[in-house]
């Protein structure tokens, strides 16, 4: 009977927990896990870091698939004045999915998905939850990294530029 009770209450939490996954992954591009990980191993689900992060990949898969299927079926347009679509070899109808980098992401993650879960099952549960937020901390800078770059590209140009231009007036 103990065993019901619990499988009664597991659905409406899973639930919940796809829901916030599958809502905020698909939003912001990302699988999910960095929501539902941290809530699987909370006393709700009482989850051991290595079931949750297992049982989050086959969720992953599943929104994924249906998240990608609703980027692929939208159309990329400028969000501002200032932002402009680029036209890529395979991007040329402005579809928001990049079918080339797509498949060879998905080859090589799935060859190296393998390697990752056979040595993440000789770590400890604290190796785990600590590797987790230590990717966690490092990749949420990453997200302003093209910004950052694209910013010291400018400035340098900038500066090469203003240089030139000195020169010349020195001449």
């Amino acid at each position: 009977s103990n065993n019901n009770t619990n499988t009664r209450y597991i659905a409406p939490k899973s639930f919940a927990v796809g829901m916030l996954g599958g809502t905020l992954g698909s939003f912001v591009g990302i699988g999910g896990g960095v929501f539902t990980i941290p809530l699987m191993t909370s006393q709700v689900f009482g989850l051991t870091q290595r079931q949750a992060m297992a049982t989050n990949l086959v969720a992953v898969m599943c929104t994924g698939i249906a998240g990608a299927s609703a980027y692929a079926m939208s159309t990329n347009t400028p969000t501002s004045e200032n932002e402009e679509v680029i036209e890529t070899a395979s991007n040329t109808e402005n579809n928001n999915v990049q079918l080339d980098m797509a498949i060879a992401a998905a080859v090589f993650g799935m060859i190296t998905a393998r390697l990752g879960a056979k040595v993440s099952n000789k770590l400890t549960e604290k190796a785990l939850k600590r590797f987790l937020a230590g990717v966690m901390y490092l990749a949420a800078p990453a997200v302003h990294l093209p910004e950052l770059m694209k910013e010291t590209t400018d400035t340098e140009h900038s500066l090469n530029s203003k240089q030139a231009n000195s020169i010349r007036i020195g001449e």
